[in-house]
């Protein structure tokens, strides 16, 4: 005797269900229902989802769904069927499934996505051709924008990679438009040394500017796709919300002391400017240049 849902593959009404199965089964089982009202009587199925079942049933059987084809199949999955594909996606740091759950429902469009021990679950079942494209460039756009590197995202990555089983080898995908040139040489120390081969790839969905760049450069390969960019490798600073050079900020800071020393009596403006650099940061910057 089998069982089958009314929803899901059928797509008929989700509350019904068929059994199927020899007489004699499906003769006791029918004994749960009325006038006995034993264990079934609480799950009966009106009349109207009745109805609907065995319309949809008549469409699948006659072949009448359009991009549904049913067929008959032999061999082990007659004993032990396949179960459903689902990606499950693991969230790191303090954002919870609800903070993207809201967005992907609010957005265009509309996506819905269960959120259980710290990630988020895309269940497939209902995905019709070319919607699962969509699906994947939402979840891109929330989980994958771009981000500056520090040291921060070195010892996140750390803290993952200690639960891990690394045996084979690291993948690591990297969408940054730069940031810490000291951080992007930690961060390739470490993915070595996590490494059970003590090698690493980098995947590039979209940018790996800057520092970001000397991190794939770190990797035994680099996988890209059409729209991948890498490069120039020039160490970016995060300044009142934008990324500017490195090199500019200490090409302007030392015009600006050589100007002050140059200055005959009017220090006044350079000191101004110079009072927005911190002396000790432009010599870690440097210091970053010359990795």
């Amino acid at each position: 005797m089998v069982v089958f849902s009314g929803g899901k593959g059928l797509r008929g009404p989700q509350s019904s269900g068929l059994v199927v199965g020899k007489a004699k089964l499906i003769e006791a089982a029918r004994m749960n229902g009325s006038p006995a009202s034993s264990v079934g009587r609480g799950m009966k199925v009106g009349k109207e989802e009745l109805m609907g079942l065995l319309a949809a049933v008549e469409l699948f059987l006659d072949g009448r769904i359009d991009g549904v084809r049913a067929t008959v199949d032999d061999g082990d999955e007659l004993f032990f069927p396949g179960g459903v594909p689902r990606v499950r996606i693991e969230l790191l740091g303090e954002r919870t499934a609800d903070a993207y759950g809201a967005p992907l429902r609010d957005g265009e469009p509309s996506i819905f996505m269960g959120g259980w021990d710290g990630g988020m679950f895309a269940d497939p079942m209902t995905l019709q051709p070319g919607e699962a494209q969509q699906v994947a460039r939402r979840l891109r756009e929330l989980l994958v924008d771009p981000v500056a590197l520090g040291d921060e995202d070195v010892e996140m990555v750390e803290g993952l990679l200690r639960t891990l089983n690394l045996s084979n080898g690291i993948a690591i995908v990297i969408n940054s438009p730069g940031g810490s040139g000291l951080a992007a040489e930690r961060m390739i120390n470490l993915l070595r040394s996590y490494s059970g081969t003590g090698e690493y790839w980098a995947i590039v969905p979209g940018k790996a500017k800057s520092a970001a760049t000397m991190v794939c450069l770190g990797a035994s390969k680099i996988l890209m796709g059409p729209a991948s960019e890498l490069g120039p490798v020039d160490p970016q600073q995060l300044v009142r919300g934008k990324f500017v050079s490195v090199h500019h900020i200490i090409d302007s800071y030392h015009k600006l002391f050589r100007g002050a020393v140059k200055a005959k009596g009017n220090l006044e403006p350079y000191l101004q400017q110079l009072s927005n650099y911190d002396a000790r940061e432009i010599v870690s910057l440097e210091t970053e240049t010359r990795i």
